[in-house]
């Protein structure tokens, strides 16, 4: 039929944004941060309370989550508020557990 033609050139075109034809994506991969014991200890936690609740991983905390929280550090439900991925659900649900992993890693 007319117009069911698809230039092969065209398929192999970028699309905005990086993205290409045939659902193909050209964007790097991000480098995972380097563990660290605020890290490791957030897992270890997290690990706990995936058995207690059997959940994913991702219900209590991303990965990209705890990293940002093992960097930031905070000593405070406020503080762990403004880290992203922390909403007021989980904030309620998991501050006090987060703090204490936290507080017990060397600084």
């Amino acid at each position: 039929m007319a117009g069911d033609h698809v230039d092969d050139e065209r398929q192999a075109e970028p699309l905005p944004g990086g993205a290409r034809r045939g659902g193909q994506c050209a964007r790097p991969k991000r480098e995972k941060p380097p563990s660290t014991p605020e890290f490791e200890a957030l897992r270890a936690w997290r690990a706990e309370r995936l058995k207690a609740d059997d959940v994913p991983a991702f219900v209590v905390f991303h990965d990209s989550t705890l990293h940002e929280i093992a960097a930031v550090r905070p000593q405070t439900r406020e503080e762990l508020s403004a880290i992203s991925g922390v909403g007021p659900a989980k904030l309620e649900r998991h501050a006090d557990d987060v703090l204490e992993a936290l507080s017990v890693t060397p600084a």
